[in-house]
């Protein structure tokens, strides 16, 4: 589309109000129906603040930046539409590889979009998610942004829920941790990867949640696996910490809830614990190819994002070896960068400003909480399975996305999945009373 202005007109806001309406009556009297009326005003503002944010992005898409993938996911949806409408048959490019389109995009001039031209299943998904939501968006770019918004919303409202009836001591706060983040409002709102991986993670604890408590067991988990396979096909990594995670903490757990309850049981315990460290070391070579490849792939973004034309951004961990030592040292900068940076200092532009802000803020309340409670870590962890998942989940997360991006202005996208979880591990910390100082 050579004219982005085409892409927004007064007819939108009509729409966009009708359909604002008609969605907060949906949540308001039947997603959330059983709700009190402070959980009502709390649905109303974040909505209204995704919302803006919403239109913020696609205002400075069609009037700033004047690119973005929203763009190519909209003209793309709009391809598919048109052509389901010309042969019923041709329903078989949403369901079928990206090859098959790829193709398609090439041979007819007409087709113009670009984002699945990398040949990349994850970026079609998002493009079959958009052709599904097209007719109920009008045909619109304004109101499909919207749609994603509204997707989101439930989403990350059901999270809270769940965070909340899981951990009521910090209710009043979760709300910071899920709802109204500045990189949340903005980069999980809009026509973006993000906003689809992180409301497919929500939704996956919400069914997880109501399957553990018996509620609708079979419906509960068909929705929990359908929502892990679409975080995989959209994200891998994000699946892979998290399964690094479970096992990591799952095997710990067990080698410290066995050690010490009797003799015998502490030196089985030492035992196999030793044995997994000798088959880690012996089949270590094993997985020399992976992370020289992990190490290579650094650099090559590494080195990709300082050469791009727009460095205000760009940054430099410095060269990853290629063996497991260079990634090891190498991590804990990986993690702080995810999470820590833009620093204030750093800012060139001033959409990062919010998350420098954002930054600066988990960073001072993460210091805060080390000070005050960081003799008690050990033991939240010990008490707590779901925190202990949720700080190594962190730890992964951190990791794979400090040492493969390298550019703030991406960074801050990348990072949407893990930011909820990390400010919620920090209020726990902070709200953490040792067993003997319960009353």
């Amino acid at each position: 589309m050579n004219n982005l202005s085409e892409l927004i007109s007064n007819l939108d806001f009509l729409l966009l109000f009708f359909l604002i309406g008609l969605s907060y009556v949906f949540m308001r009297f039947v997603l959330f129906r059983h709700m009190d009326n402070r959980f009502y005003k709390l649905l109303a503002l974040v909505f209204a603040l995704k919302i803006l944010g919403t239109l913020t992005n696609n205002l400075l898409i069609i009037y700033y930046w004047k690119t973005g993938d929203a763009i190519s996911y909209y003209n793309e949806a709009k391809n598919l539409c048109k052509l389901m409408l010309n042969n019923p048959q041709n329903i078989r490019y949403l369901f079928g590889p990206v090859e098959q389109y790829d193709a398609l995009i090439r041979s007819d001039s007409v087709l113009t979009a670009t984002t699945s031209g990398a040949g990349l299943e994850s970026n079609f998904l998002v493009t079959r998610f958009c052709t599904v939501l097209f007719p109920f968006a009008f045909g619109r770019f304004i109101t499909l942004n919207f749609l994603f918004c509204l997707i989101s919303t439930i989403a990350q409202f059901r999270l809270y829920l769940v965070l909340s009836h899981r951990y009521p001591h910090i209710k009043k706060y979760l709300g910071i941790a899920v709802l109204y983040m500045p990189t949340l409002l903005f980069y999980a709102s809009p026509i973006f990867k993000e906003t689809l991986c992180l409301s497919f993670i929500a939704f996956a604890i919400h069914h997880f949640y109501q399957a553990a408590r018996r509620h609708n067991m079979i419906a509960n988990s068909i929705l929990l696996l359908v929502n892990l396979i679409l975080i995989f096909l959209l994200k891998p990594y994000v699946l892979y910490s998290f399964a690094i995670a479970v096992v990591v903490v799952l095997i710990i757990r067990t080698i410290f809830h066995f050690y010490g309850r009797s003799f015998i049981s502490g030196t089985f315990t030492i035992g196999v614990f030793l044995a997994l460290i000798g088959t880690f070391i012996y089949y270590i070579d094993y997985f020399d190819p992976y992370i020289a490849g992990f190490a290579n792939a650094s650099n090559f973004f590494q080195q990709q994002y300082n050469d791009s034309l727009d460095d205000s951004s760009s940054f430099e961990l410095g060269e990853v070896e290629t063996s497991m030592a260079g990634v090891l040292q190498k991590m804990p900068q990986a993690i702080y960068t995810t999470y820590f940076r833009p620093h204030l200092w750093e800012v060139r532009k001033p959409i990062v400003l919010f998350s420098a802000l954002e930054s600066f803020c988990i960073l001072i309340l993460l210091v805060v909480a080390l000070a005050r409670k960081g003799i008690h870590t050990r033991q939240m962890l010990k008490d707590d399975l779901p925190a202990t998942i949720i700080f190594a989940y962190v730890i992964v997360f951190g990791v794979i996305v400090g040492l493969t991006t390298f550019n703030f202005g991406t960074l801050v996208r990348y990072k949407v999945p893990a930011v909820p979880f990390l400010w919620v591990f920090v209020l726990l910390l902070l709200a953490y009373k040792p067993k003997e100082a319960k009353v």
